[in-house]
């Protein structure tokens, strides 16, 4: 039902552009899509391969639904998803879709917090509000302040499904602090000593908070690759089945040994 709706929301935005905006292309190559591959990684990757053969990809940010519409609607040639449509709903809209990348989601408290390391299942805990309180952890009897993104609620958010969170977010903690952004959550942390949550590492990259161990295990690229770090969910690149060919040159760029060493400064290469 959730991925219906985001369908019914792409159908109607396109019927309500009813040309096909393939003068919007003001680049022979460019994306719009997840700010999650947009921020830092897309820009690098579309320098280097300007060095490299001269053709420059156009980057914007936005969310899955952005990267979606502007394919559909021929603003973009790519488009980015962090949140993987049914190969059924694909091939519907006449789309394929290329796994170029993991996003290492990674759990991060304020940094007076002590504590270290967390396990996946005390994890879950936390979001299904089994546990309350810091001491349960060994720290502080005080309330755990969870901080939460709602993402992608129309669609099968990876992070939800790790976390044993149902989609319409009803076994969620009754006393979480949702919000809107993955700033906001690092923004939240790094203000309120008992805050925790879960975000995307790129975005904590010189931010003032903690990054927690999960099982023991760093949030890194090569433990995502190894299959050691739990947390993440794959990344990838949408086209329009017809202008896939268009769009190869670049996805086989970002699934180089060049394009791999820049995906890995800020998230985690495919995996093959």
């Amino acid at each position: 039902m959730a991925t219906r709706r985001v369908l019914v929301y792409i159908i109607i935005s396109f019927l309500l552009c009813p040309y096909a905006e393939l003068s919007a292309l003001a680049s022979p190559l460019n994306y719009q899509g997840t700010h999650i591959l947009t921020y830092k990684t897309m820009y690098e990757l579309s320098d280097a391969y300007y060095r490299k053969t001269g053709i420059r990809v156009q980057v914007r940010g936005g969310g899955c639904a952005d990267g979606i519409s502007a394919v559909l609607h021929g603003r973009a040639l790519m488009g980015g998803l962090c949140c993987p449509l049914p190969e059924r709903t694909l091939q519907r809209m006449g789309l394929v879709a290329y796994r170029v990348a993991s996003d290492i989601k990674v759990v991060v408290v304020n940094p007076e917090n002590p504590i270290q390391s967390i396990t996946l299942d005390e994890l879950r805990k936390i979001h299904q509000g089994k546990i309350k309180s810091w001491s349960a952890l060994g720290w502080l009897s005080r309330p755990v302040a969870l901080i939460f993104r709602k993402h992608c609620l129309d669609m099968k958010e990876p992070l939800r499904g790790l976390l044993g969170i149902n989609d319409d977010l009803s076994n969620l903690n009754k006393r979480t602090i949702t919000v809107r952004t993955d700033k906001q959550v690092v923004d939240y942390v790094s203000t309120f000593k008992t805050a925790i949550g879960v975000t995307s590492k790129v975005f904590t990259e010189g931010k003032r908070v903690k990054l927690l161990r999960v099982n023991n295990v760093e949030p890194n690229a090569e433990n995502v690759r190894k299959g050691l770090y739990p947390l993440y969910s794959p990344l990838f690149i949408i086209v329009k089945k017809e202008r896939k060919g268009d769009a190869l040159g670049f996805i086989n760029f970002m699934l180089s040994k060049e394009g791999r060493a820049i995906i890995n400064k800020h998230l985690s290469e495919a995996g093959f």
